[in-house]
């Protein structure tokens, strides 16, 4: 836990404007401002985490995922419960589960009718366009730092963008040791956001 700790302290550090030597312009400080306004949607309550992280919770009509045009007008019953649940998942009730609302340090999460939304800090967006600055500059299809490991980036920025797909194939993949493994993944990220699918075998 403290290894982890560390890492995560090591990796802000190394991500801090004042660590990469590079200001931000007018021009970038207002972008990243207007985003922050943006993102930032009015809270009917504010809530911790028992990790100190702030969520706002946010009406379920207002929360950012409906500022997309195909999402517009999106209906939702909050009274409404699941009349099924997938094959081989069964509906339990035992206090040996982790429910969600023992993460909330007011016990019970955030109201009916809205949704957590964690806080954005400018902060937050500084240090998501600085990572993928860093990201952009050292992509390189052979790793040399970890051998055998190839990997292809894109970036796009400045559009709309409604989508994103891929196409993956591979045929019994061999493993020789615990170290390896064999993955394939799309993400998308915007800001301090990202949303990953894929799979993993190691």
């Amino acid at each position: 836990m403290a290894f982890k700790v560390a890492l995560a302290i090591l990796l802000l550090w190394y991500l801090s404007p004042t660590c990469i030597g590079r200001t931000l312009s007018v021009e970038e400080d207002l972008e990243l401002e207007k985003e922050l306004k943006r993102l930032t949607k009015p809270a009917v309550e504010t809530i911790l985490t028992i990790y100190g992280d702030t969520y706002d919770c946010v009406d379920f009509y207002k929360q950012p995922a409906f500022d997309h045009p195909l999402l517009k007008n999106h209906s939702y019953h909050f009274q409404m419960k699941p009349t099924s649940y997938p094959t081989g998942r069964r509906q339990r009730n035992s206090s040996s589960i982790l429910r969600p609302e023992t993460l909330w340090l007011n016990g019970k999460g955030c109201p009916t009718g809205t949704v957590p939304i964690k806080r954005v800090t400018k902060d937050d967006l500084i240090r998501a366009k600085l990572a993928a600055e860093i990201y952009a500059s050292n992509v390189n299809p052979q790793n040399a730092a970890r051998p055998g490991v190839h990997f292809a980036g894109g970036r796009l920025s400045n559009g709309k963008y409604y989508g994103a797909g891929m196409f993956t194939s591979l045929y019994n993949p061999k493993l020789y040791d615990k170290s390896q493994y064999s993955s394939s993944e799309i993400k998308i990220q915007n800001g301090p956001d990202s949303l990953i699918f894929g799979w993993t075998v190691s």
